[in-house]
């Protein structure tokens, strides 16, 4: 802080003491630094400490990873930061990308493992997305492959009239390759006439 202030009530002879909140940064080598104290307007009244910042080694970033690796865009993406060991502070650590998807410019990292949240955009055919964590040579990338939704394109029938008191199979296609195992809802307007299962 910029400043403390004693207690009013704590007058002369008495030796005030007051706490005062010191917020130290991680550094990775031993760093000396002087805090200088000066007592009200009192000429005179400035005194200096000396304080070494003991080093803290932080845990190398050990794997980023999405999960699952594909996904349906316009949902949200789960990306796994694994460290190397918990960190004894937390640490920050810079998120970037080349593609079309939301990252926030860092990720605090308090924990062995961490997992974050992206938004991901709605694509129009299969789109592969970078994220990298860290840089230079510690840097770590993770790749998610965004798929379209899938929609019913068609849902034709074998037979067109379809005779009463037949059975005949339909031809129901999608707008695309499904990329995952999809089930589809079948209604019919009426089924006393015509039924239909209820998914496929």
């Amino acid at each position: 802080p910029s400043s403390v202030a004693y207690d009013a009530n704590n007058l002369y002879p008495t030796k005030p003491t007051v706490s005062v909140p010191l917020q130290v940064q991680p550094v990775a080598t031993a760093r000396n630094v002087t805090l200088t104290f000066k007592a009200g307007n009192h000429a005179g009244a400035i005194a200096s400490v000396p304080i070494t910042l003991a080093p803290v080694t932080l845990p190398n970033l050990k794997s980023v990873a999405f999960e699952p690796a594909e996904l349906t865009g316009g949902t949200h993406a789960k990306a796994r930061v694994v460290l190397s060991s918990a960190p004894p502070v937390t640490m920050s650590l810079p998120v970037s990308t080349k593609d079309a998807v939301q990252v926030p410019s860092a990720v605090s990292l308090s924990a062995t493992e961490t997992v974050i949240q992206l938004p991901t955009p709605s694509v129009t055919q299969p789109t592969s997305v970078t994220i990298t964590v860290g840089s230079g040579a510690d840097a770590r990338s993770a790749s998610l492959t965004l798929y379209p939704v899938i929609q019913v394109q068609s849902l034709a029938p074998a037979t067109s009239p379809i005779p009463a008191g037949r059975v005949t199979d339909g031809a129901l296609t999608l707008d695309h390759a499904a990329w995952e195992t999809t089930v589809v809802t079948l209604t019919s307007s009426h089924p006393a006439l015509l039924s239909v299962p209820a998914s496929v």
